[in-house]
């Protein structure tokens, strides 16, 4: 499982770079990821918010850190993916037949429940060469599920007010950051609704985001 997850530098309001342990069956060194994490949006033309997950090296400066070299034997493993959020599509085979009925019926001054489609790919070479593809691929996806339903369940904590020390550090970055989250959920809630209109929000994509034509790419990457 995941033994540490640290942050190493806040790059900008949504770009920083995280250190990742993780423990390894025995005789294997545990194994660890640097991180650059870089979010941005589409959610004015697209409805679209992506996260690109790149590994990161020790001769690697292209998010302007420095990267320290492995510690306590450690093994640093190469990664890449990212997740991408969007609408989910009303035929997509995880929706049950009553929420499928329940999105394409017309809205009749209900509230419809917005579901969005959360995809997440990665490339992982975890440098077991020891070990058969077929281990080292449930090791992987194991650890990875792992995390995901440690995220949710915390978000789920915080969201009933469970773990308040999580509340204190959302309301500490409230103004620089919360308040621009919650912003542009509003945004793609919107665009959501509106998917059908061909309508647009009227404000231009955040000058944090970087919305070069490797992230418009990398997004369609991901559908793949």
């Amino acid at each position: 499982g995941v033994t540490k997850s640290e942050k190493l530098r806040q790059v900008s309001r949504v770009s920083q770079v995280l250190a990742v342990e993780t423990s390894s069956p025995w005789p294997l060194a545990p194994r660890e990821v640097i991180l650059g994490a870089v979010a941005w949006d589409d959610i004015d033309h697209c409805g679209d918010v992506a996260i690109h997950l790149k590994g990161l090296h020790t001769d690697n400066d292209e998010m302007g850190v420095e990267i320290p070299p492995p510690q306590g034997g450690s093994v640093r493993v190469d990664f890449d993916g990212g997740f991408l959020f969007q609408k989910c599509p009303e035929d997509h085979p995880a929706l049950d037949r009553e929420k499928r009925e329940k999105s394409s019926t017309e809205n009749k001054g209900e509230d419809r429940e917005q579901i969005l489609l959360v995809s997440f790919l990665m490339y992982v070479d975890s440098k077991m060469k020891l070990l058969p593809v077929r281990v080292i691929n449930f090791v992987v996806r194991t650890v990875i599920g792992r995390m995901w339903e440690k995220f949710l369940s915390v978000a789920e904590d915080v969201k009933d007010g469970k773990r308040p020390h999580h509340k204190e550090a959302i309301e500490a970055k409230r103004e620089c950051l919360y308040n621009w989250v919650d912003e542009r959920i509003d945004a793609m809630f919107k665009r959501l609704e509106n998917s059908g209109s061909g309508s647009t929000a009227e404000e231009s994509l955040s000058e944090s985001l970087d919305t070069s034509e490797h992230y418009r790419e990398y997004v369609g990457y991901l559908q793949c």
